[in-house]
């Protein structure tokens, strides 16, 4: 929820004029946070935490908001132009793009519920209480603690933490460039040191270099050279099979033959996904995994 506009998405006070454009909150990510709770709990027993208001709304208006390519679903974002655009096809097989975030995000009034990817099978989303179409999906004490850029999205089992956090962690420090932007660069490098004889066929020069370009000139990330440059799947495969748990918590009953031989205190059902999660700690571990201690 953004907190300078009420449930309907209303500032509630200019907040170009008195944050953005207000050049004490320029560089919200540079503030000291130490002195300013400081100066805010001055007085513990009425603490004054105005300032820190302010300099939360000035770090979610820098960088806390989807920008790129507008506030309306009419507003798709680009391919070639924006990060974040992505190509789809509907129904019909006609193209269309989108946003890989979801942005313009509908404004959300309840407490929130979890809804699948429109464009993207078998990924869900939870849409929480919303009063702004393009805001991140921040925690105010985290976002102070950082004060830098945060999105969070739940996952709802132990493997997608794994494979999320491996290659986040592994990916390239900068991006490969546009296949667009990088023939052109191939183009000015032909035009600048080969010469037209009539001996050597330059647009065929310039297509071989182009695709050994469009393997070498790129960053690849450790994740891709371990999984791609051994020849192993592009998944996190090392860990068994992944059954799809239940987020409802459901339990079945046992079989009749085992609910005949139960004591009075027994439990008739078995322990749902969400159970065997909560106790993994408690499972035996398979002989091919070592201990961390």
């Amino acid at each position: 929820m953004h907190p300078a506009k009420d449930a309907f998405g209303d500032a509630n006070f200019n907040i170009r004029e008195e944050i953005v454009h207000n050049a004490k909150y320029a560089t919200p990510q540079a503030t000291n946070l130490y002195e300013m709770l400081d100066d805010a709990f001055a007085d513990p027993e009425k603490p004054n935490v105005e300032e820190l208001k302010r300099i939360l709304v000035a770090i979610i208006e820098s960088g806390q908001r989807h920008t790129g390519h507008g506030t309306t679903a009419t507003q798709h974002p680009k391919i070639g132009v924006h990060a974040c655009a992505r190509q789809g096809k509907n129904a019909e097989g006609k193209a269309y793009f989108y946003c890989r975030y979801g942005y313009p995000k509908d404004l959300c009034f309840s407490d929130g519920y979890v809804a699948d990817d429109e464009h993207r099978k078998d990924l869900r989303n939870v849409f929480l209480r919303r009063n702004d179409p393009i805001i991140n999906s921040f925690e105010e004490h985290l976002l102070l603690m950082n004060l830098g850029n945060i999105d969070w999205r739940p996952l709802i089992n132990l493997w997608s933490v794994l494979e999320y956090l491996t290659k986040y962690n592994a990916k390239a420090g900068k991006g490969s460039k546009f296949l667009g932007k990088l023939f052109e660069d191939v183009l000015a490098m032909i035009y600048k040191h080969e010469e037209e004889d009539g001996l050597h066929d330059l647009f065929r020069k310039t297509v071989m270099k182009f695709y050994s370009r469009v393997l070498g000139d790129r960053d690849y990330s450790v994740f891709e050279v371990v999984h791609f440059g051994m020849g192993l799947p592009g998944v996190l495969s090392s860990f068994g099979n992944v059954e799809k748990a239940s987020v409802s918590n459901w339990a079945s009953l046992k079989r009749r033959t085992k609910i005949e031989n139960l004591s009075s205190t027994g439990r008739v059902t078995n322990p749902s996904m969400l159970e065997k999660f909560a106790m993994r700690g408690l499972f035996k571990r398979p002989r091919g995994v070592k201990s961390w201690t």
